[in-house]
């Protein structure tokens, strides 16, 4: 029998525990139904996570960087700064759309965190790492701001937020875009300098 490596086991549970949040909800994913779905043994899981949990911050780990890898691929180059932050914001659009269950799945999981007790901190990485994320591409940009970049990020994540739940009600790709469209104009008047 070939022996699976301890990161190869981690992956695969990483991806199935996001595939069934994302189709069933976070109640589907039980650590039976998450190896299940993993085609491997329940001492699989053991063996990689101490706890349910700790696979839960995983996978928002991973989707979390699917999002930054997504961001990191969109060409911005000789766009102005309200044209890169829009785009941005439709990036993130694209991927909703692409991918709703993703999505629902990582709100899904915050709140999650925030009802369980001594989770609640799994709610906080998760939106530092969204802050951590709007941060760098708030100081890639090269402009001077009003307030500190991490603030901006902050604002531009909570502007995302709303448009992200608003388009998962609705699915109204036109709202969402001129959601889009006015946030990254709110946003580009907190620049000094836009360069």
């Amino acid at each position: 029998m070939q022996r699976i490596s301890a990161s190869t086991r981690k992956d695969a549970l990483v991806e199935a525990a996001l595939r069934l949040v994302a189709r069933h909800g976070i109640a589907a994913a039980s650590t039976r139904a998450i190896t299940a779905e993993a085609g491997m043994s329940l001492a699989s899981f053991h063996y990689v996570f101490p706890s349910r949990d700790a696979l839960l911050a995983e996978v928002i780990e991973r989707a979390l960087e699917r999002e930054i890898d997504a961001q990191s691929l969109v060409p911005y180059d000789g766009l102005t700064l309200e044209e890169r932050v829009y785009r941005a914001f439709l990036t993130s659009l694209q991927l909703l759309a692409a991918d709703a269950g993703t999505e629902l799945a990582m709100f899904e999981l915050m709140n999650h965190a925030l009802r369980t007790p001594g989770l609640e901190p799994l709610a906080r990485r998760q939106y530092e790492r969204y802050w951590d994320v709007a941060e760098a591409l708030v100081i890639e940009t090269g402009a001077q701001w009003s307030r500190p970049a991490r603030e901006i990020a902050q604002i531009v994540v909570s502007l995302n937020d709303g448009i992200s739940l608003a388009w998962l009600a609705t699915r109204d790709h036109e709202a969402a875009q001129r959601m889009a469209a006015v946030a990254a104009g709110a946003v580009c008047r907190l620049a000094v300098d836009p360069r």
